[in-house]
This record gives structure tokens, C-alpha cells and sequence, in this order.
């Protein structure tokens, strides 16, 4: 199993649940990085929807977060982000495996969270980054 989740909203340094049970005992590394997709402000967290084209606006930035153990946290993780394994149609995220490009300039693979219901009148974050519109 990968040892590495990229998150781009609520589990990121700053945010209410990078000190969740469980999770930050874990945490071995924190880096920064983007995936290719299309935030969304939905409230209370952004949602992440797979992108069909590749080009700048194109991106997701966050931060990826490494763990020592990755199996214990990513069940922890599955529950926070509402995620079956067993019944990915009606989970409210789904988990897959991106990659991740680093701001070194490398790329590294890594599980990430995907919204799995219609956004509504969701908000697109232009800027591909809820840090900044969230300014935190």
C-alpha cells in the first residue's frame, strides 16, 4: 500500500483536522505539491473533480503527507472523507492513486480523495488552491 495521501483542504497544516487522532502520530514528512484536476468550495471543504484537459488551470495544489503507518491512517482518512471501498457509488469521496508533482520538480504517486456527487451550485477556486481562498 502507498505511504502517502495529498490533501487540499481541511487535513493540511493549518486546517482542523491535521491534528486528528491517528493521523498526526502517523505523519512522517509533509511536502508541497499539485495533482491534475479542478477544485470546488462546497462549504465547509473543497471538493476535487478529475480534470479532461491538461493545462495550468488545470491543477489542484496541497500538501502530500507522508505516514508510518499508511494502512491504519488511510482507514482512518476513508472514514473522515465518507469513502466505502466496498460501495465506491455511494461514497461522498472516492480514493485513487494520482500523481503527485513536487515543488522539486519530482513526481511521486500517492492516494488522493475525488468528490463522487454533483456539485450543484458549487464554486470553482480558480486559483486551484483553498489555502488561498481560504486565506489560512
Amino acid at each position: 500500500m502507498l505511504n502517502q495521501v495529498f490533501f487540499y483542504g481541511t487535513i493540511m497544516r493549518g486546517y482542523s483536522r491535521y491534528e486528528y487522532p491517528g493521523i498526526k502520530n502517523n505523519r512522517i514528512h509533509v511536502k508541497r505539491g499539485r495533482v491534475k484536476g479542478i477544485l470546488y468550495d462546497i462549504g465547509d471543504y473543497p471538493a476535487m473533480v478529475k480534470a479532461d484537459r491538461d493545462n495550468e488551470e488545470n491543477y489542484v495544489y496541497g500538501e502530500i503527507h507522508e505516514f508510518s503507518e499508511a494502512e491504519k491512517v488511510i482507514k482512518i482518512i476513508d472514514r473522515i472523507e465518507k469513502f466505502n471501498p466496498n460501495d465506491c457509488n455511494h461514497s461522498l469521496f472516492v480514493r485513487e492513486k494520482v500523481a503527485v508533482f513536487l515543488e522539486s520538480g519530482i513526481t511521486v504517486e500517492a492516494w488522493t480523495y475525488f468528490y463522487n456527487k454533483p456539485l450543484g451550485g458549487a464554486t470553482r477556486i480558480e486559483s486551484g488552491s483553498w489555502r488561498k481562498a481560504k486565506k489560512a
